[in-house]
């Protein structure tokens, strides 16, 4: 394991599923990437840790090309206030980004707090579930994703 607050490795299992819209406006799911190994960041604009780690989300991002997925779902804001974030806080190198304007995740996967982050093997089992912001482009999230997806 790595920085994880709950290791749940050993009831390892799928998350309900859940409807999401990229940037552009285009439904999409967790499915959209079975068969490899992602990193699922729930944020808000409004949330201070979320924005701190989400330039570090982006940099994992680049270093896990062709190995794993970071995707960051936006809970609850309006679209026109994530694209002003995005535009405003990035030059780039950001995470790939969904919505979830209605906040359905709070509820349907009983979100705790934000941050929260989950990890999915390449089955798109939970493997690690982490609450509150990290170093996310740190050497040893970077191995580990990349330990998961040669698996």
């Amino acid at each position: 394991m790595f920085l994880s607050i709950c290791s749940i490795t050993s009831q390892a299992a799928q998350l309900p599923p859940l409807d999401f819209k990229t940037l552009e406006g285009d439904p999409i799911t967790l499915d959209a990437y079975q068969g490899e190994v992602r990193l699922i960041n729930f944020w808000a604009t409004w949330c201070p840790p979320c924005i701190r780690e989400m330039p570090a989300l982006g940099r994992l991002e680049e270093a896990v090309e062709g190995h794993a997925r970071v995707v960051a779902i936006n809970v609850g804001d309006m679209s026109d206030q994530v694209e002003a974030f995005v535009l405003e806080n990035f030059d780039g190198a950001e995470p790939e980004i969904w919505l979830d304007e209605p906040g359905a995740a709070f509820m349907t996967l009983r979100l705790e707090g934000l941050p929260m982050t989950f990890v999915l093997d390449k089955e798109g089992e939970v493997i690690d579930k982490v609450i509150g912001e990290r170093e996310w482009d740190s050497e040893s999230v970077v191995n580990y994703l990349k330990e998961l997806a040669a698996e």
